[in-house]
């Protein structure tokens, strides 16, 4: 098995995500079932911002009647890694580099984010989100929900301009899981009994080894929630209309096509095709 797999598993439990709690057990039966011939074939022949500009591509992505068009597609995670394309990963670090350079690229004169992602790790997003932002000062920037915009890619994708669902599509989850996974009894039944030795009180908190023990817990979700307020506030900050008090009125929710508009957590119905024949 590589080496970054463990790195990517471990991004996805006892960590805070801003993801569809259904889509992280996917996402992690997917790792394990990794095949590791097929992976490094995958690999090889990937297709990334960090391979493109190492290759000296100076475009990493296609450009439409002066629309630059920057796909943003199923988990996010906040690094990219070589096997990003195999296990359907989106890194902030590579959309981050895109946006960049369509920022920057004279040929350019908008920017359309098109998403199709259950959101990821709450780290990276804000910051992507504000990047976004940043773009949209320079150049006009669309958010497509094209044809799920959930959690972590609704924070960054309410930095555009203007959001924008497909009919069809889910838009929402402005909220914060947290997956602990507690191995204790697997390891009692397999005649093992893990000893943590620690300095400093809360050093043992949230590991998998042993039941969640309550103060642990509690100090987990003190930290949820401090991600749940900068998730809101960015939100507010970018749609000052919903703002952060009515990105929390959302509970979580997601909201289906119009139904988004009006939550307020989007602007108009449309499709790739209407954003890029509006000039």
């Amino acid at each position: 098995m590589s080496h970054h797999l463990p790195r990517i598993a471990d991004r996805f439990t006892n960590a805070a995500l801003l993801m569809q709690p259904d889509r992280i057990e996917a996402f992690a039966k997917r790792i394990g079932e990794f095949d590791g011939a097929q992976a490094r074939g995958s690999a090889n022949g990937a297709s990334t911002w960090n391979s493109a500009a190492a290759a000296g591509d100076k475009t990493p992505y296609p450009i439409v009647d002066g629309a630059a068009i920057i796909a943003m597609g199923g988990v996010m995670t906040n690094r990219a890694t070589a096997y990003d394309d195999y296990f359907g990963v989106t890194s902030c670090e590579s959309l981050g580099a895109k946006l960049r350079a369509a920022m920057a690229d004279a040929k350019v004169d908008r920017i359309v984010l098109d998403v199709d992602s259950p959101g990821g790790e709450a780290a990276g997003a804000m910051e992507l989100a504000a990047t976004v932002r940043a773009a949209a000062r320079i150049k006009p920037v669309v958010a497509l929900a094209n044809s799920l915009m959930a959690s972590a890619a609704y924070a960054v994708g309410a930095g555009a301009s203007e959001v924008v669902v497909t009919p069809s599509a889910m838009v929402g989850s402005i909220g914060v899981v947290w997956a602990h996974m507690d191995y204790s009894r697997l390891l009692v039944s397999a005649g093992v009994k893990p000893t943590l030795l620690t300095a400093g009180d809360f050093k043992k908190d949230g590991n998998s080894l042993e039941p969640l023990a309550p103060d642990a817990r509690a100090r987990i979700e003190k930290m949820i929630n401090a991600y749940y307020e900068l998730f809101v506030e960015s939100v507010g900050v970018h749609r000052p209309r919903l703002g952060a008090s009515g990105a929390r009125r959302t509970q979580a929710g997601v909201f289906v096509g119009r139904h988004a508009i009006d939550a307020g957590l989007a602007d108009r119905v449309g499709d790739l095709e209407s954003i890029l024949a509006k000039r």
